[in-house]
């Protein structure tokens, strides 16, 4: 499955609607599970999603290396067959930009996606599965 910001951000802030559920979720996981696939970009909107809330730069770099470290999430890079998929997503269904990079991995993947982003859930919901933790 492939997991959008969304999900990572409100695990790491209790004021996020949602934050009990993607911690449950996200802890669910063991080690020999398949491993939860995000683009690259993720590192950068968890940042700046972080950042936004708690305005500690620290502990913002200490939330992202965890999550670099972390063995069940694999990062994907957003190479050019992957950032022409998702501007054809963006295009076709009316998203952002990095939204439709979630779709489009999870598209190319033939997974479903996990997003607390409701609109962007709505409209993946045209070309693949898409779903809350």
């Amino acid at each position: 499955m492939v997991v959008d910001a969304s999900v990572i951000v409100a695990m790491y802030r209790p004021d996020e609607v949602g934050h009990q559920r993607a911690l449950d979720w996200f802890g669910s996981f063991g080690p020999e599970s398949e491993p939860i696939l995000a683009p690259s970009l993720l590192i950068s909107e968890v940042a700046s999603g972080l950042q936004r809330a708690f305005d500690d730069p620290d502990l913002v770099l200490r939330a992202v290396s965890s999550l670099l470290a972390d063995p069940r999430l694999r990062l994907v890079p957003v190479g050019n067959t992957l950032a022409f998929h998702a501007a054809d997503v963006a295009a076709r269904l009316g998203m952002f930009g990095c939204d439709a990079i979630y779709v489009a991995l999870a598209q190319d993947r033939g997974e479903r996606l996990i997003s607390l982003d409701r609109r962007q859930i709505e409209r993946a919901r045209a070309v693949i599965e898409a779903q809350e933790p």
